[in-house]
């Protein structure tokens, strides 16, 4: 892809070829200055995005135990955007050996990716940004392309069925640093699906006996009538060069015979944790910008509608979204989004989600 050239670091020369990189590293500055050069190794982690402090923590070796990593380099800077890029590793597999840290100075967290031709990389204190993507597992049946200035990965991504889902691949968030600090630390990739995933439940207004509320021909829908994803193609994208440093995930295509109207389970209002069978949380392909949402239902016979505004349909990915509708003495009423990012989709795992006060 891109050329590697020559440095000079006090007397050391060392040719950097287009498969990786050796990246200097001074033991007493980022800048080298003075005092004994030694070079640090670029070493790997992994583990399931986002974890926040309502969620476990999930490490990816317990869905897939290799995955496949690009890094490049920005070696220019001017006003917070980064020029020109260099290859440093080109689809290289990082695989998971438990207990394994330590038996290398590339494996810090039980992950290693020397070996069958795949070398060491060290890092380039002189560079000014690092960028690192991955996909997983590292056969993963993805396209890749590149151009001079961003890394894609296309996909197919199939939610019609839990077995489908599960064999859909994972792909990292952007790792990017600008900060010398975190050069010579671990490169914690972080995975995620290219699904969201999507409940309603309804609750029930405190002169509402439950027992009494029969409800029927539930359907919450678009309002202009569009399809809900949930089989079709997507493309991640990363860029390399410029002032962005994250990525962002395009839908291609959506499978037209598979795509849902409209949603019309609802979820156990009792049961507020993660859900046990795939059926009464929708998988759906992410849809940044969509129209409003209108539930319709009948109540004790008498048909109820309620909107939900467009700007809570923001759907991102490995994020799920609980829609929340009271029924009342009048009807019904949409009363809340709780939105919240989960870190893998293994049915019935039990992440822990907070406890909603209604």
């Amino acid at each position: 892809m891109l050329k590697e050239h020559r440095y000079r670091l006090k007397s050391i020369m060392m040719l950097i070829v287009t498969t990786g990189c050796c990246l200097l590293a001074s033991s007493c500055s980022p800048d080298g200055d003075g005092g004994e050069e030694t070079l640090k190794s670029i070493s790997f982690g992994s583990s399931m995005q986002p974890v926040t402090a309502i969620q476990k923590s999930a490490g990816l070796e317990s869905y897939a135990t290799n995955f496949k990593v690009w890094s490049y380099k920005n070696l220019s800077e001017t006003a917070g955007s980064y020029g020109d890029l260099m290859t440093v590793i080109e689809g290289y597999q990082v695989s998971y050996t438990a207990a394994s840290a330590g038996s290398t100075t590339t494996n810090v967290a039980d992950w290693e990716y020397v070996g069958g031709g795949q070398t060491i990389k060290y890092w380039d204190y002189t560079a000014k940004a690092y960028r690192f993507a991955g996909i997983a597992p590292a056969n993963a049946a993805v396209t890749v392309t590149s151009t001079a200035s961003a890394l894609n990965i296309s996909m197919a991504a199939d939610a019609t069925t839990a077995e489908k889902i599960a064999t859909v691949p994972y792909y990292s968030a952007l790792w990017f640093a600008s900060d010398k600090a975190r050069y010579g630390g671990l490169v914690q990739m972080q995975f995620k699906k290219p699904f969201s995933r999507v409940r309603f439940i309804f609750t029930y207004a405190d002169d509402v006996n439950p027992a009494q509320a029969v409800l029927s021909d539930i359907s919450l829908a678009p309002a202009d009538a569009s399809k809900i994803g949930i089989k079709g193609n997507v493309t991640v994208n990363y860029p390399l060069t410029g002032t962005a440093t994250a990525e962002t995930m395009t839908i291609n295509s959506v499978d037209a015979s598979s795509a849902l109207t409209a949603f019309t389970e609802p979820y156990e209002v009792s049961t507020l944790t993660y859900a046990t069978e795939l059926e009464k949380w929708y998988t759906v392909l992410p849809k940044a910008t969509q129209s409003a949402y209108i539930m319709t239902l009948n109540l004790n016979g008498i048909e109820k509608t309620a909107t939900v505004p467009a700007q809570y349909m923001t759907w991102l990915p490995n994020y799920e979204y609980t829609y929340i509708f009271k029924i009342t003495d009048l009807g019904l009423q949409f009363i809340d989004l709780v939105g919240v990012g989960i870190t893998n989709w293994i049915s019935g795992d039990p992440i822990e989600h907070p406890v909603y006060n209604w």
